[in-house]
């Protein structure tokens, strides 16, 4: 049935939102069209009027005119064509937000009836406006108040010329290149660059110009001759000064060689002619009184009084009275100044003299050098060159006198002194030949020489007296008193500190201590105040004093021998050896080298100790192993120790295929194969057990019998290991099997509990092995964190104070993985939960990274999945140097959802007790880890311990032990036992 154009469309919807079709015209509307949200016009018969609104969220797509009186909103506008047209009136968008023009092209084109009137277009990253009609003007319009104005016009027809309705005002700098046209005025204050005083073009003229013009003009003239009728005023107004002043001059004697008209008198009895300079006081002055008085030619100033010739001064006499002559004085007799007897001889002898015809003492002839004083003669003889008082016959100084030098010597009148920086005196001879500078030494026929060898390059010390002398050198505080330091015999014997050597070489009395060094490094020298002799390195003895220096600054080691023959006591007839490790030193520093050796007056020898024991050979505690070949002596018995070591001791053999045996009283009590395995000659009671102890010889271990070991306190069995493998503790009570691995505690039933062993009693490790891949009880299997650098096993003190294998963790050359486990899967009944027990001890100084303690398998109280959990995370620093803690973890049962932590997990130290922190706190909330959201008696979890993050290869170590897992059924020990060592002590030797 069909339904006209009057009904509603919403009469053709359901109410589940499908549309009616049967109310549609022939059911024209196929499934299709409603799927895809399309129902065009042609599927319903005419036009439908909606009185209300339509809202669709597909796609409204009539055929014909969509006709909306009230309006079309939508969410976004696809208009599907190129133009919007309009009928009549205004096309308004209103937009609650910009309205943005999207053009591709980059144009906006203004059109009035298909007339492009004008653009907007985009050229580049320029916005260019248009103009398209010819002549058409581009105008800016605005509103001033309520009045409209032009402010701007770009008149097109006259080149694009722009004309402001107003001012224009400019913020920054206008610059115009073209000429610029004011019709006019200019108000204000307007500026313009200054330019230079030399400048004559067309520019503009500041007054900051003009002014500096006037100025350059009047050139500072004073203010009374600084204008032009002031100058007029000064020239008496005279328009012809110039012919004026020129005829006046012309009047005047000339300077240069000037004719007077008539004869010069100078009217004045005395004073011939005066001098003056611009008309001041009188300069020179010529007198001349009568035939009496001398004439005088002089000034009358400070200034001095020249003759000249040839226009070049000849002869000056200054203020002061010294005269200077620049030329010769030729004198034809002799000169003579003063009473001194100076005599300039004019006899042809050339002489020059002072004191000549003069009884003074104080005459003297001095050569200047500027005003000081180089070389003098005294009159009685002395001659300085340098000094002005020379002491003797020829004082010679280097410059002003040297420090340090006394002129007490009763020599130094008749000697000849010199004073100098080096070298004080120098003889030259020629370059080569066969004579060389010397100097000679003689009294009477004796004679004694230093002499420059040119044959042999060498200096030769040589002398001829009458008897073979010797040759010394001498020190003292004068000259009169000193002492020999140095003696060469005619014997050529040398001696040092003696003057009567008795080898070729003598360092003199031992007691002062002498010695011979190459620069304090090695040094033989004898010790103060006894015979001793040393041959050291890095430290030499204290001359003349008790005690020994350090040789040079620096790191470094020092060692010696000394060879003591005297001193009395126990320091006679004995060689000593001394070695010090490597240390700061600083130079001549006290220092104590420290004995190492000796062999005393006996011939008995002394390693690491200063025992008087009656040994043939002391060794005492050393750090480095020790082997000592020794033999017996034929014939004799034995009656004292051949052999003591008061330190470790260790004997074997040099090569494979022999034991070492030790015997005692011809019977061998312990023999020790080459495979290392030591066989001990049993005994089988408690009485004298075969390991036992000084001083207490019925304590101790044995075996009654074949696979039993007994231990024995008192002479009476405590302890018996049976081949059962059981344990019998006391002579009645019971045994205890082994398979009770973690122990026994008085009251408590034996613990569930899971260990997987480190492998403390594989003989096959040594100490400082990397740690490879392993499986242990239960088929756990172990994966390294990190490299074989990074995991060593150590042999070391356990928790339970007793030695075994330790697992560590070293920072080696990674700053990452550095050390630890994680273990396959453990397969446990999460209806129970268990306790994770792990021992940690940090033993390095550095602490840097960080310790991990972690599982798998588990999820939070709500049941999410927890990624790479960790019930511990802290710094290494957190862990107490040398201190082992307990990490206590719980893992809960599936079922427990309470997300409460326990009271006693967490870190503890177990010296103290002390809690170092509880949990991880890992994910924010997540207080507890469980074994799974549903019941699963072979659920999967894991355990993992890590050493993360250290500085590379600075020497943090984590040390591991005792892994183990409890089930809390009321068997598991509590935190207080595992904190305090109980438990462990009770299983410890038994894991």
């Amino acid at each position: 049935m069909a339904y006209s154009k009057a009904r509603r469309l919403a009469d053709l919807i359901r109410s589940d939102g499908t549309i009616d079709t049967t109310k549609i015209l022939d059911a024209t509307i196929a499934a299709a069209d409603i799927a895809n949200d399309a129902i065009t016009a042609n599927k319903i018969v005419d036009n439908i009027a909606l009185p209300g609104n339509i809202t669709t969220s597909g796609t409204l797509a009539p055929v014909g005119v969509l006709t909306a009186n009230a309006g079309v909103v939508v969410d976004n506008i696809t208009i599907d064509g190129t133009q919007i047209d309009l009928s009549s009136g205004d096309l308004t968008l209103d937009v609650a937000g910009d309205i943005v023009l999207d053009a591709d092209g980059g144009s906006i084109h203004l059109y009035n009836g298909g007339t492009d009137y004008g653009q907007i277009n985009l050229s580049s990253n320029n916005i260019d406006f248009h103009s398209e009609i010819p002549d058409g003007d581009i105008r800016f319009f605005g509103k001033d108040g309520s009045s409209t104005i032009t402010a701007l016009t770009l008149d097109m027809s006259d080149a694009g010329t722009a004309s402001f309705n107003h001012d224009v005002n400019v913020a920054g700098d206008l610059a115009v290149t073209g000429a610029v046209a004011i019709t006019g005025g200019i108000s204000g204050n307007p500026t313009t660059t200054t330019q230079s005083a030399s400048d004559n073009t067309t520019k503009i003229a500041t007054t900051a110009y003009v002014t500096t013009a006037l100025a350059n003009l009047s050139d500072s003239a004073p203010s009374t001759l600084n204008t032009l009728n002031e100058l007029a005023a000064a020239l008496g107004d005279d328009a012809n000064y110039a012919t004026t002043t020129t005829a006046a001059i012309a009047a005047k004697a000339p300077l240069d060689s000037p004719v007077f008209s008539s004869t010069y008198t100078s009217g004045q009895d005395e004073t011939l002619a005066e001098f003056r300079r611009d008309g001041g006081a009188v300069a020179a002055k010529i007198i001349y009184a009568d035939a009496t008085t001398d004439m005088e030619f002089g000034t009358t100033t400070s200034h001095a009084l020249s003759l000249t010739t040839a226009d070049t001064r000849r002869l000056t006499i200054d203020a002061t009275g010294d005269v200077t002559v620049p030329g010769k004085v030729l004198v034809n007799t002799d000169i003579r100044l003063g009473s001194e007897g100076v005599r300039l001889s004019s006899d042809g002898n050339g002489e020059f003299g002072i004191g000549y015809g003069q009884t003074a003492t104080n005459s003297k002839f001095t050569v200047y050098n500027n005003t000081a004083a180089a070389f003098r003669v005294l009159p009685n003889g002395n001659v300085g060159i340098g000094p002005t008082a020379p002491l003797g016959k020829l004082h010679v100084r280097d410059g002003s006198a040297q420090s340090g030098i006394s002129h007490t010597y009763i020599y130094d009148a008749s000697a000849i002194s010199i004073e100098a920086t080096e070298p004080s005196l120098q003889l030259m001879a020629e370059d080569s030949g066969t004579h060389g500078g010397s100097l000679l030494w003689r009294y009477g026929n004796n004679a004694f020489a230093a002499i420059a060898n040119p044959t042999t390059d060498a200096i030769d010390f040589t002398y001829g007296v009458s008897t073979a002398n010797d040759f010394q050198v001498h020190s003292g505080t004068n000259m009169s008193s000193y002492k020999k330091i140095m003696s060469i015999g005619g014997d050529g014997n040398v001696g040092i500190g003696t003057d009567d050597p008795k080898n070729i070489l003598d360092l003199g009395v031992a007691t002062t201590g002498r010695g011979i060094t190459w620069t304090n490094y090695s040094n033989v020298f004898s010790e103060y105040s006894n015979a001793s002799a040393w041959i050291s390195s890095n430290f030499y003895g204290n001359s003349g004093a008790s005690g020994y220096k350090v040789g040079s600054t620096g790191t470094f080691g020092a060692a010696a021998i000394r060879v003591h023959g005297t001193g009395g006591g126990s320091n006679g007839g004995i060689i000593q050896f001394f070695t010090d490790a490597s240390a700061s030193k600083t130079a001549d520093n006290a220092f104590t080298p420290t004995e190492r050796m000796k062999i005393n007056e006996h011939g008995k020898v002394f390693i690491g100790t200063n025992s008087t024991v009656d040994d043939c050979l002391d060794i005492g505690n050393t750090n480095r192993d020790s082997a000592v070949n020794m033999s017996k002596a034929s014939g004799g018995a034995v009656t004292r120790e051949v052999l003591r070591f008061n330190g470790p001791f260790r004997a074997g053999v040099a090569t494979g295929g022999h034991h070492t045996y030790i015997h005692g009283g011809g019977t061998t009590y312990l023999e020790v194969e080459d495979s290392g395995r030591v066989l001990a000659t049993n005994t089988t009671t408690a009485a004298g057990p075969v390991y036992t102890f000084q001083g207490d010889d019925n304590t101790g271990l044995y075996s009654p019998a074949a696979d039993t070991v007994e231990l024995a306190t008192a002479g009476v069995r405590g302890l018996s290991v049976q081949p059962d493998s059981s344990i019998l503790v006391g002579a009645t009570m019971g045994s205890v099997q082994a398979t009770q691995k973690s122990g026994k505690i008085a009251g408590k039933a034996t613990p569930n509990v899971m260990e997987w062993d480190l492998p403390r009693s594989n003989t096959s490790y040594q100490h400082g092995d990397s740690v490879s891949g392993f499986s242990s009880a239960y088929g756990l299997s172990y994966g390294l964190n990190g490299d074989s650098n990074a995991n060593k096993w150590k042999l070391g003190e356990g928790p339970s104070g007793c030695t075994e294998w330790l697992w560590a963790g070293i920072s080696a050359g990674s700053t990452g993985a550095s050390g630890g486990w994680g273990t396959g899967t453990i397969s446990i009944d999460n209806n129970y939960s268990y306790l994770f027990v792990l021992w940690v001890k940090r033993v390095s100084s550095a602490n840097t990274g960080t310790y991990y303690h972690g599982t798998g398998g588990v999820v939070d109280a709500s049941g999410n999945s927890l990624g790479n959990p960790y019930m511990t995370i802290c710094g290494t620093g957190t862990l107490p140097l040398n201190v082992w803690c307990v990490d206590i973890q719980p893992i809960h049962a599936w079922h427990m959802t309470a997300n409460v932590q326990m009271g006693n997990q967490g870190l503890f130290r177990t010296d103290t007790g002390a809690r170092l922190q509880q949990h991880s706190g890992q994910f924010s909330g997540v207080n507890i880890f469980r074994a799974g959201s549903s019941s699963n008696q072979s659920h999967n979890i894991s355990h993992r311990t890590y050493l993360y993050y250290p500085t590379a290869s600075d020497g943090t170590e984590l040390h591991w032990a005792c892994p183990r897992l409890y089930r809390i059924d009321g068997s598991q020990p509590s935190a207080a036992e595992l904190i305090s060592g109980e438990m462990n002590a009770a299983v410890a030797g038994m894991s």
